[in-house]
């Protein structure tokens, strides 16, 4: 589950076991945690649940931002406005 939290960016803040059951706090970015529900049900043969509540706003890493303007750029030359202009 630590791994699964890593490859997502996220930072895990702290963990607590108490008998069978292991509580995870991490902070991930909200654009890594779609299909998270799914992973996390695989890697706990469907045990493991999760919750999300808004932490704080944060600049995206270069390489994320890249791709978003590089996703905006050809989604606007690919709309019939933009091939009129």
């Amino acid at each position: 589950v630590m791994g699964g939290i890593s490859r997502r960016r996220g930072i895990v803040n702290n963990s607590t076991s108490e008998s069978e059951f292991c509580t995870i706090e991490a902070d991930i970015p909200l654009g890594e945690m779609f299909g998270y529900s799914t992973e996390l049900r695989s890697m706990t043969q469907g045990k493991g649940e999760y919750s999300m509540e808004y932490n704080r706003h944060e600049i995206a890493p270069n390489h994320v931002i890249a791709k978003l303007v590089d996703a905006w750029a050809a989604k606007r030359a690919a709309s019939p406005a933009a091939a009129a202009a």
